[in-house]
């Protein structure tokens, strides 16, 4: 009897749930396999940010670099007893500065020296934020008007409209041609307004 409550023991053991401390052992191996995965994830994100970020600042350096090369160029041309010559030549020493300084930094640097500047000079600091957000919505304007322009040329420069076969709107087959008399003038015009030869 007691050989079949041994076998009996074991194969209740076989068929049981695993153990509490198993469980736990195999839940923190996971747990720390995970860490270890998101911890080398991290690095690498953070290895192709930092050689995206140093390729990113020396592009910005070498532009910032060819203002310098032009503001200097402009002020030899214009000879050196000339006063505009030495206003351009110093724009053209800090140009070059600032572009050494942004070669040169790292992005903790950039938000220490930022907020330095908004401590001693606040007025610089939000004149200067002011005129960056002017220029930035400047910019982003200009380039979604650039984007409109060239989706309207490509359309004029086939002459369709979609895939109707019409001509866009506001657009002849023939620009130079004056439309014949009972045909649609070009939108903001009247038939009476139509081009002169």
């Amino acid at each position: 009897m007691a050989n079949m409550t041994s076998s009996g023991g074991s194969n209740e053991q076989r068929g049981s749930p695993q153990s509490p401390s198993s469980m736990a052992e195999k839940v923190s191996t996971t747990a720390s396999e995970a860490t270890e995965q998101t911890i080398e994830h991290v690095q690498r994100t953070r290895e192709r940010l930092a050689t995206e970020l140093a390729e990113r600042r020396t592009q910005l350096a070498e532009r910032i670099r060819d203002v310098s090369d032009a503001l200097h160029g402009a002020g030899r041309k214009l000879g050196d007893d000339d006063m505009a010559a030495h206003l351009l030549a110093a724009a053209g020493d800090k140009v070059e500065r600032a572009a050494s300084y942004i070669e040169s930094i790292d992005p903790g640097r950039v938000a220490g020296d930022l907020r330095e500047l908004a401590q001693e000079r606040p007025a610089w600091f939000f004149g200067g934020a002011f005129s960056l957000g002017l220029a930035l919505g400047r910019f982003f304007i200009s380039t979604a008007e650039q984007g409109t322009r060239r989706s309207e040329n490509a359309a004029a420069r086939t002459g369709l409209a979609g895939s109707s076969g019409a001509p866009a709107p506001g657009l002849q087959s023939n620009p130079m041609r004056r439309p014949s008399p009972g045909s649609q003038a070009p939108r903001g015009q009247t038939p009476s307004q139509g081009s002169t030869p």
